[in-house]
């Protein structure tokens, strides 16, 4: 050892304090480091000196001071002071006691060092912003604090980006140089890049991807830069990685990530994949630069899942997302499932459209369960068939393949309605809910008794009418009820109308919003949500109220029979059935009008059930042993035969459901089958 720049119990005078020389740390190059104290305060630093004679030395600190004094960062050594004098120079720095990253290859830890690597990578990021780059970036040169926390050190040969056009010969670390380095071409951002990637591949694998002595080996590298996937050989990095060091180890620079942030997040993304756990702590510093998506997909109510973690149905916007590459996955029923690697821009908001093709696969049954099936129902999460004691839920992409199945406590029957993304299972057995996305069942503890009647409000509102209580079932499953006998109910979105036989009440789920007096009997109440409005059928005469109780217009009824049903189709456009005839309701936004008279249903049908898909709107009409389709488009009728319906004549129709597109019929044979009416082909041979 030669001879030391200090000795304990020197005082060196700064420029406005003085530090006191405690203990020798150690040296490298042509400096040597004290641990010293800070008098007026008593922090502890680190005190980097080396002999003035050297004067390229000498500006190098210098450099560095100059530098960092501008970039305050957690990850970033501080600072505090430079002293120049005529025998030495000083650069007064953070005491830094926790070792170095060098120290720490190959301990057990390999998770804390990976997240040391994204930490260091935030801090380059943000040298970079500020126009610096590091270029000597290696596991010497990162030290820990006493909380274990990494700092990046040594910026003493840094370069500013923005006022140079520095080469990269001989200016760094040999074993991590870039290749752009090596051959002394002009430096940027991708250099410091590529020595992080160096340095990952190191801590996860616990050497270089080379033979640094072998010199012949060395540049075969450079010249070539990491050509396969390293999991392939590699058996400490799991295959998620391989695009990291692909990316950031290409010896074209290029082909490198753009940003040090871009490589962090990336880091986190694989880590994600491989099953590791990466700390809240770490996570939480990416909390100013989320991603957030927009997603459209033709046709909606598409599932999109991102990272195979269902985010909504859509069109839906993601918030909050983590940045950087992702596996989006749109999956709907009968239609091809679409699977791409997108990039959600750090801090931005990314949009992703999405057009989805048919199938080729128009149905899908017989699809037989334990018997008997009391209900099933279609949606854009598959088709569901509720039996005795399960629910079972079918991925109907062509091929039928149950899934998913659930213990439900139904053994006397049961149906299914839809309230958005929950699916609600009556029975007399008790109120169940089921979460489609995530297909979790939640028991409400409520038991229908005495049921005298149900009425759907879209796909979004159900009512349950007995001879002592309505409930209410609103999307997403909350449940409200009113005391007392009602002749007639009309749900909907937020809002519900109940006749007493006296008056109607307008209610939100909060309080009574107002109250219609009535004078002569009401055949029926219904929502008209899109436009705010309570229809009143009167034996004569159609009436119109805001959900303020305000009469806005009267029409007569063109009906001779009680309405039935009322559907919007599309905009301001309603379908009104009663037991024989339809018609469509239109709305200008200043008052309601029948769009020509009503249509005569076809002979023969003993049920009819609207559809909601838009814009077609067709009416289902079920018969015996025949379903038909009706669909009505402005004052153009048409009318699709399915056929008949197979097993025989012993075979009859049990049910019919619509949602969207999708017609589920069941069978008394008790099977299932799908039909999408967006290609109005025929289900069955006639």
């Amino acid at each position: 050892m030669g001879v030391r720049y200090a000795r304990i119990g020197d005082r060196i005078r700064g420029r406005d304090t003085v530090y006191l020389i405690v203990d020798f740390i150690g040296e490298g190059g042509m400096a040597q480091v004290f641990k010293a104290v800070e008098t007026d305060s008593g922090l502890n630093v680190a005190v980097k000196i080396m002999k003035r004679e050297n004067y390229e030395s000498a500006d190098t600190y210098r450099r560095e001071f100059v530098v960092l004094r501008g970039l305050m960062h957690p990850y970033i050594v501080k600072l505090y002071d430079f002293i120049d004098t005529p025998e030495y120079v000083y650069v007064v720095m953070e005491y830094l006691p926790g070792g170095s990253l060098k120290e720490r290859i190959g301990s057990d830890d390999r998770m804390k060092l990976i997240e040391d690597i994204i930490k260091v990578a935030l801090a380059i990021d943000f040298a970079h912003a500020n126009g610096v780059i590091h270029r000597d970036i290696k596991p010497a040169n990162v030290l820990y604090d006493e909380g274990n926390e990494p700092r990046i050190t040594d910026f003493g040969i840094a370069i500013n980006m923005f006022s140079h056009t520095v080469k990269g010969r001989y200016a760094g670390t040999p074993a991590y140089m870039a290749p752009e380095q090596i051959k002394g071409e002009p430096l940027d951002p991708r250099t410091d890049i590529y020595q992080l990637g160096l340095m990952l591949y190191e801590i996860m694998t616990g050497h270089l991807p080379f033979e640094p002595d072998n010199s012949k080996e060395f540049m075969d590298w450079i010249d070539k830069g990491l050509t396969r996937e390293p999991s392939l050989y590699e058996k400490n990095i799991p295959p998620a990685f391989d695009e990291v060091f692909i990316k950031s180890l290409s010896s074209t620079r290029e082909n490198r990530y753009k940003r040090a942030l871009d490589f962090a997040v990336e880091v986190v993304n694989a880590s994600h994949r491989s099953g590791f756990s990466i700390s809240q702590n770490v996570e939480d510093l990416f909390a100013d630069v989320m991603a957030r998506a927009v997603v459209n997909v033709e046709p909606e109510e598409s599932i999109v899942y991102i990272e195979d973690e269902f985010v909504g149905v859509a069109p839906v916007i993601v918030d909050r997302i983590f940045p950087g590459s992702k596996h989006m996955k749109v999956k709907r029923p009968l239609f091809k499932t679409i699977n791409a690697y997108v990039w959600m821009e750090p801090g931005e908001t990314s949009y992703f459209d999405f057009e989805m093709e048919p199938s080729d696969k128009n149905k899908v049954g017989p699809i037989r369960l334990v018997k008997p099936v009391f209900d099933a129902y279609t949606s854009v999460y598959g088709l569901y068939i509720l039996s005795k004691g399960i629910l079972a839920r079918i991925n109907i992409d062509g091929t039928p393949s149950i899934f998913d199945e659930v213990a439900v406590p139904i053994s006397k029957g049961g149906e299914l309605f839809r309230l958005g993304d929950v699916l609600a299972i009556l029975s007399s057995d008790e109120l169940l809910f089921l979460d489609m996305p995530r297909f979790q069942l939640y028991h409400t503890g409520i038991y229908i008794k005495d049921l005298t009647r149900i009425v759907e409000g879209g796909e979004h509102s159900l009512a349950i009418l007995t001879t002592r209580k309505v409930f209410w079932l609103q999307k997403g499953g909350e449940v409200r009820h009113f005391k007392g006998y009602f002749e007639n109910v009309a749900p909907g979105n937020n809002v519900i109308a109940l006749y007493n036989g006296e008056y109607i009440s307008i209610m939100t789920p909060f309080d009574e919003r107002a109250r219609v007096k009535t004078d002569s009997w009401v055949r029926g109440i219904y929502i008209l949500d899109k436009v705010g409005v309570l229809m009143i059928d009167y034996v004569n005469h159609l009436s119109f109220v805001d959900f303020d109780g305000n009469l806005i217009g009267e029409i007569i009824s063109p009906f001779k029979y009680p309405i039935e049903m009322v559907r919007r189709i599309r905009g301001d456009a309603y379908l009104v059935t009663t037991k024989h005839k339809v018609a469509l309701l239109m709305y200008d936004g200043t008052e309601f009008h029948f769009a020509g008279k009503p249509e005569p249903l076809p002979s023969g049908t003993y049920t009819v059930i609207l559809s909601m898909y838009v814009p077609v709107g067709p009416v289902i009409v079920r018969r015996n042993r025949y379903i038909s389709v009706l669909d009505i488009m402005g004052t153009n009728r048409y009318v699709y035969d399915i056929g008949r319906v197979p097993g025989g004549f012993t075979t009859w129709v049990k049910g019919v459901r619509t949602s969207g597109p999708y017609i589920t019929i069941t069978l008394t044979n008790d099977s299932v089958f799908v039909y999408n009416v967006l290609s109005w082909q025929s289900l069955w041979k006639s």
